[in-house]
C-alpha cells in the first residue's frame, strides 16, 4: 500500500524480490499480499488475497518473484518491491526489527528507516539547505505536527529523499506549495 500511492503511470511489472533467511521459506502468499496492496488502492474493483495474481494477469502486469539466499548488508531478511510503470521504476524495501516491527528501510534506492504507518511525506530533493527548514515552516503553518523524518541520500549535495509521518493529513494546497520549493522534485502524501 506505500508503495500504490507512490506509483504514477500504469503498472506493467512487478518484481518482488526476497532476500536472506525469508528467501528459504515458501513465499508465495506473501507476493500475493504484495499484489493487493498494489492493486487495491488504484483499482475501482475490490481486490483481496483469492483474486489479487488473476486481477494482476488480467492487466497484464508481469509479476516476477526472486529468491536470494544472501543476507543484505545490515539486514537478516529483506523484501524488496520493484514496481515498473510507464512513469518509470520504484523500489520498496522492507524489513521486521525484533522480529515484529515493520520497517521500510529503502526507497529508491535509498536507505532509511521508517514505520510504515498513519500519514506520511514521501519528498524527493537536492541535498542542500534550506529544503528541510521549508518543509516543516509550511506544516507548522498549517498547524501539522511532524511525529517522525527519515532523510536518505547517497552523496553531499546530490539526489536525497525525505520521509516525514505526521499527525494528520496534509492539505493539498500545502502539498503544491511545498512541491513549488526550489530543489523539490516531487511530493507524495501516504496514508496506511
Amino acid at each position: 500500500r506505500f508503495q500504490a500511492q507512490l506509483l504514477t503511470g500504469r503498472t506493467q511489472k512487478v518484481e518482488v524480490v526476497y532476500s536472506g533467511e525469508i528467501a528459504r521459506e515458501d513465499v508465495t502468499l506473501v507476493t500475493t499480499a504484495v499484489l493487493k496492496g498494489l492493486l487495491d488502492p488504484i483499482l475501482q474493483a475490490k481486490v483481496n488475497f483469492v483474486n489479487a495474481p488473476l486481477v494482476a494477469k488480467e492487466r497484464g502486469i508481469q509479476v516476477v518473484q526472486i529468491k536470494e539466499d544472501r543476507e543484505e548488508t545490515g539486514w537478516a531478511s529483506l523484501i524488496t518491491v520493484r514496481t515498473h510503470t510507464s512513469e518509470g521504476e520504484h523500489m520498496v524495501g522492507g524489513t521486521l526489527f525484533y522480529g515484529n516491527e515493520p520497517r521500510i528501510v529503502l526507497i529508491d534506492g535509498y536507505r532509511v528507516d521508517t514505520i510504515p504507518s498513519g500519514h506520511m511525506l514521501v519528498i524527493p530533493h537536492t541535498d542542500k539547505p534550506r529544503i528541510i527548514g521549508r518543509v516543516g515552516t509550511l506544516l507548522g503553518q498549517q498547524d501539522i505536527n511532524i511525529a517522525f523524518m527519515q532523510v536518505g541520500r547517497k552523496v553531499i549535495g546530490g539526489r536525497a529523499i525525505m520521509v516525514l509521518s505526521v499527525d494528520s493529513p496534509v492539505p493539498e494546497e500545502t502539498l503544491a506549495e511545498i512541491a513549488k520549493g526550489d530543489g523539490i522534485f516531487d511530493v507524495k502524501q501516504v496514508t496506511l
